[in-house]
């Protein structure tokens, strides 16, 4: 070969160099663009997975708190049917508790009568005659003072009414029952006064604990009523005025010849 061949063979070399390096160029360019391509894919996917997974947890999530909801709202269901069931139980043993009581009362009171008087035959009817004489006697004076002022409470009153009675069945079969010595209304409150020839704590809790409730079953147009309460009554046993007036029932009760009211502390049922 001569000179001329080789520099022709060198100057073909050089370019075929040249030719591939260019093509290494190339190929190191379209993989780093192939790698950009596929790291942008990656990307992507991981980016889709992420909001699906962000997706998954949210549904999941509204999942849980429908269903925490709900069990909430079971639960609230459960304990208010429980509350109603138990109101009516302690209401139905309040009931039979003072029905009891006033039956023990009233054994009592017949035994100790025939024990004493034993010997008079008649005695016991004339004193029971005496009771129900002071009753009504009771019942028209306070009645009377309390017609005549139409206050209570520091309200006042437009209608009044004495001697209420009314009954109403259960669904179970039993009766609730309530008589209500002096009863006065205006257009959005109550005033109930029970009058005693004698006034006794029972008389009081009663008057709160039963007699309110009872009301407002037999007369339903009234339940939605406030209620103001008062003890009316010749005398009082000790400690009845100051259970009256800690659970903020009103005093009734003679002064000379008018009637005293005590009702600076009585509180709305």
């Amino acid at each position: 070969m001569n000179k001329h061949d080789e520099e022709i063979a060198e100057i073909r070399a050089l370019i075929l160099e040249r030719e591939r390096a260019a093509l290494e160029r190339e190929k190191r360019a379209e993989a780093r663009a192939l790698e950009r391509e596929r790291a942008a894919l990656e990307r992507e996917k991981d980016a889709e997975t992420r909001a699906l997974e962000r997706e998954k947890a949210r549904a999941l999530k509204r999942e849980k708190e429908r269903a925490l909801e709900k069990e909430r709202e079971e639960k609230e269901r459960a304990l208010e049917k429980e509350r109603e069931e138990k109101e009516r139980a302690l209401e139905k043993e309040r009931e039979e508790k003072y029905q009891k009581e006033k039956e023990i009362r009233e054994k009592k009171i017949d035994v100790a009568i025939e024990k004493a008087f034993s010997g008079i035959s008649n005695l016991k009817y004339e004193t029971a005659g005496i009771g129900e004489s002071n009753g009504k006697f009771s019942e028209e004076y306070f009645h009377n003072s309390l017609q005549n002022s139409m206050s209570f409470a520091g309200i006042e009153f437009d209608l009044i009414d004495r001697g209420l009675r009314r009954s109403k069945k259960r669904p179970d079969g039993g009766k609730i029952q309530g008589e209500y010595d002096v009863i006065m209304y205006n257009g959005n409150s109550i005033a109930l006064i029970e009058i005693k020839y004698r006034a006794q704590k029972t008389h009081v809790n009663k008057l709160i604990d039963v007699s309110i409730n009872n009301f407002k079953i037999l007369f339903p147009e009234y339940a939605n009523y406030t209620f103001y309460l008062g003890i009316a009554s010749l005398s009082f046993e000790e400690g009845t005025i100051e259970e009256a007036i800690n659970r903020g029932v009103g005093i009734l009760r003679p002064m000379g010849e008018s009637v005293e009211i005590v009702d600076a502390h009585v509180r709305p049922y």
